[in-house]
């Protein structure tokens, strides 16, 4: 533990709003020159409404993450938790990281039960990266076929965050929670080698017409039985709440 963390923590400790400290991530397996410093404080009530702060520590970026007691309880009342939600990321959080500070036994407690808790990934959330990615391939479908330099070099640009998408969306329509690019490159890895070439193909693709053709690979992988591609007649609304099919059919015949 470097020091200017362990005296950090120490000043932490001496404060009776303080009931909960704990790192999380690479710093609480042994930090490398490379990792950042994840630290998480409990207080048994944020009046402040502080989220997080982002400093250094020992020439580390650090992020340094604030909840409360109310935080905690609210979580412990869910008997399920949305797997990409800040609860939800909270409880990976607490699961994996070293407890440092724990005067009343409260992360102890709620490492236990937190375990226990079902995580899941709506459809609604599921519908929505469909929607996204849907999106983006016909318009990158669009910009490369355009005879405009413009369109090329924005394409580049498109597919930068269009491929990140992909790689998020292809989690959730398999309900794998969203835990950073490290995380997803270890699981497919693991799992999925093919999905995974085709990433590195991505990578290391010399110019735009490769890039793309990597990119309609993944696109086309991400997808699954039940979540597809947009056919040509595609009508879809979006829309602050769930729609029926008759209101769906209304909307169109209106549109007509």
């Amino acid at each position: 533990m470097q020091n200017s963390l362990s005296k950090t923590i120490e000043k932490l400790k001496i404060s009776k709003q303080v009931v909960g400290i704990f790192t999380t991530g690479s710093s609480s397996t042994g930090l490398k020159p490379y990792s950042d410093i994840d630290l998480v404080i409990i207080f048994k009530k944020n009046s402040e409404k502080i989220k997080s702060i982002y400093t250094t520590l020992d020439n580390h970026f650090a992020d340094i993450f604030f909840f409360d007691i109310p935080f905690l309880e609210q979580i412990q009342s869910n008997q399920s938790l949305s797997a990409n939600s800040f609860k939800g990321i909270f409880v990976t959080w607490l699961a994996k990281g070293v407890i440092h500070h724990d005067p009343i036994g409260l992360l102890a407690k709620y490492k236990k039960t937190f375990s226990k808790k079902k995580m899941i990934i709506t459809d609604a959330e599921k519908q929505e990266c469909l929607v996204k990615i849907n999106y983006n391939y016909i318009a990158n479908k669009r910009y490369y076929s355009a005879p405009n330099k413009i369109y090329s070099q924005a394409l580049q640009l498109r597919l930068a965050y269009s491929v990140i998408e992909l790689g998020t969306t292809y989690c959730a329509l398999r309900n794998i929670a969203w835990r950073g690019e490290k995380e997803f490159i270890v699981y497919l890895d693991k799992h999925d080698k093919k999905y995974l070439k085709t990433l590195l193909g991505y990578f290391d693709g010399k110019n735009l017409k490769a890039k793309s053709s990597y990119y309609e690979k993944l696109f086309t992988m991400t997808l699954t039985p039940q979540y597809k591609k947009w056919g040509k007649d595609f009508f879809i609304i979006n829309s602050a709440r769930s729609l029926n099919t008759r209101e769906k059919t209304k909307i169109r015949k209106t549109l007509e």
